[in-house]
């Protein structure tokens, strides 16, 4: 392969949601030759107790995904909207001219792998191979082999595009990391512990705004309410993690419980709903930030790092799938163009994109708060909740929302 980007095909490792979008996004353009993964079982999931890690985690999908997606492959936000999933005004109290950075999407991970599989398996089709990948062998400067757990070595061609998205603990950027010492790597200090439930009945009509007016401030520790398809929503508590013993304390299902009644909002929403399953703890330690990884010297010409593998961050800003979604189009359109020097281009088209907003996620974190009971908060006294059930019946409120969702928009860098 000359200095040109000429790639004829490329491999994909990972089996998550960046893997398959970013075959979706290389498919009309790159032969698609492999998708390599653990493979694990996300086809028809049901609910929280088909998955873990990031896919058992709440979510709320900003609306810079909604952009991407677009511009990735409209069918996407089609299949989607096949199953009930569609950006809308990120409150009940907006209506649907808002501006874009108002828009949010409501549903679980699975729900959104779910439909990305099926748009997946009929545009790729491409039999997935089930085992891990432990390391990468390089030639005159490309990745040349792959070594796989379970399998014999799978050989790459020079002009064949390695598209690395096993998320943050992929073997090959942890490689490229040890040897180019080129990341960045500080603390967010989050920790999160999140519940499932379902609504007795599907609709959630009627009941309070979930993420206007069911989020609430504990000090030590922030709750949301996150509602999807189906009747699933969850409630999640972002727990400093120098408060250890809030952590363990509201891992026991009848604290948490306890805690979320005790705030009168939520509480219409669990009088209407029933657990499922445990609840899960999610420990996201580190804000990384792997882009300097690509300029420097030994650094495969035919290797680009998607989502997680490449950067992540504080998950209570939403942005990571957000992130990964950039970063495939990124991608994609240099393949398209034969933008020559690939991994140089590709690493200062993501910079300039997205390295303000992660900034944000690497600013000094103020010292821990204490925790403040729900009846001991200055935004419950009754004056306060009185001013703002009155704003609220003269549509004052809106603006406000408005610059709320605004202020926390993955379009804003």
């Amino acid at each position: 392969m000359s200095g040109k980007n000429a790639f004829s095909d490329c491999v994909i490792l990972g089996d998550g949601f960046s893997a398959h979008l970013a075959a979706i996004a290389m498919a009309p353009h790159l032969r698609v030759t492999h998708l390599v993964g653990p493979g694990r079982d996300v086809e028809h999931p049901k609910g929280p107790d088909d998955m873990n890690g990031h896919r058992a985690h709440s979510h709320i999908f900003l609306p810079r995904l909604e952009v991407e997606l677009r511009k990735i492959n409209p069918a996407i936000l089609d299949r989607f909207a096949k199953h009930a999933l569609q950006f809308t005004p990120g409150s009940k109290r907006l209506t649907g001219d808002v501006p874009q950075e108002c828009r949010r999407l409501f549903a679980t991970r699975w729900q959104t792998d779910s439909a990305l599989l099926e748009l997946f398996g009929e545009t790729v089709g491409l039999a997935k191979t089930q085992t891990q990948i432990q390391g990468a062998a390089l030639k005159a400067g490309s990745i040349r082999q792959l070594d796989l757990q379970d399998n014999a070595p799978l050989s790459v061609q020079e002009d064949t595009l390695v598209i690395d998205a096993m998320g943050g603990n992929s073997p090959l950027m942890s490689d490229l990391l040890v040897q180019t010492g080129a990341g960045v790597d500080q603390p967010s200090n989050v920790v999160y512990v999140t519940q499932f439930f379902r609504l007795d009945q599907p609709s959630s009509k009627g009941l309070p705004d979930p993420l206007i007016e069911c989020g609430h401030d504990f000090g030590a520790l922030y709750m949301t309410l996150y509602p999807a398809q189906g009747g699933w929503f969850s409630l999640t508590l972002a727990i400093h993690a120098e408060h250890r013993d809030l952590v363990r304390k509201f891992r026991e299902p009848d604290a948490f419980l306890e805690l979320a009644n005790s705030h009168p909002k939520a509480r219409v929403w669990l009088s209407r709903a029933r657990a499922v399953g445990p609840n899960r703890m999610f420990i996201k330690p580190r804000n990384r930030w792997n882009v300097g990884v690509l300029t420097a010297d030994g650094t495969p010409k035919n290797y680009v790092p998607v989502g997680d593998a490449l950067t992540s961050m504080n998950p209570t800003l939403g942005a990571n799938c957000s992130f990964s979604a950039t970063h495939i189009r990124i991608a994609r359109d240099l393949v398209r163009d034969r933008v020559a020097d690939f991994p140089s281009a590709y690493a200062a088209l993501v910079t300039k994109e997205q390295y303000a907003f992660f900034e944000g996620a690497i600013a000094a974190n103020a010292p821990p708060k204490p925790f403040v009971a729900y009846k001991d908060a200055r935004q419950s006294r009754w004056d306060k909740r009185l001013n703002r059930t009155l704003r609220k019946l003269r549509g004052r409120d809106k603006p406000g929302i408005q610059n709320l969702l605004k202020e926390t928009s993955s379009l804003n860098s």
